[in-house]
């Protein structure tokens, strides 16, 4: 798998160990079958078609708004749970099985402009060096320099 979800398995993993640890979802061992959808609607379209109906999940997990947004349709005639790791709310409101899971823009955006405002140059933060009053632009962001780890963090 080439794409950027190949970097979230280990942590899916990791997540299904816990579940499993602790007797699994009641009492059945979750397990999980990796297809890679090439981030492509068509593709997305048969893995979740594979996925369902050969390998018999009872829940899938996808990626990408453009794959998630085919997938709505053959999702409400699975009726197959369907979670979607993006920022998407508006894309899967009148999705009866489909559910969009994700951090949002705005709330990442208030987390990473007190981060640099906090560890950054004092004249952060004010218009000149902004997009919007109070919000970094990112071209600011990337001239500035990364704060020191501290010693304790140093392998």
């Amino acid at each position: 798998m080439r794409t950027p979800t190949a970097e979230y398995l280990p942590a899916y993993e990791l997540g299904i160990a816990e579940v499993n640890k602790t007797g699994g979802v009641k009492g059945r061992q979750v397990q999980m079958i990796v297809e890679d959808s090439a981030a492509t609607p068509q593709a997305g379209i048969a893995t979740m078609r594979k996925l369902a109906q050969v390998d018999g999940v009872a829940a899938i997990v996808s990626q990408f708004t453009n794959v998630i947004t085919a997938q709505i349709p053959l999702a409400e005639q699975l009726q197959m749970p369907v979670v979607g790791i993006v920022e998407a709310p508006n894309v899967v409101n009148n999705a009866a099985f489909v559910f969009a899971h994700g951090s949002r823009v705005s709330k990442t955006d208030e987390l990473f402009s007190a981060y640099w405002k906090k560890h950054a140059s004092s004249g952060f933060g004010r218009g000149s060096a902004t997009t919007r009053p109070g919000r970094p632009s990112y071209r600011r962001c990337a001239r500035m320099r990364r704060p020191p780890v501290p010693s304790s963090s140093r392998r």
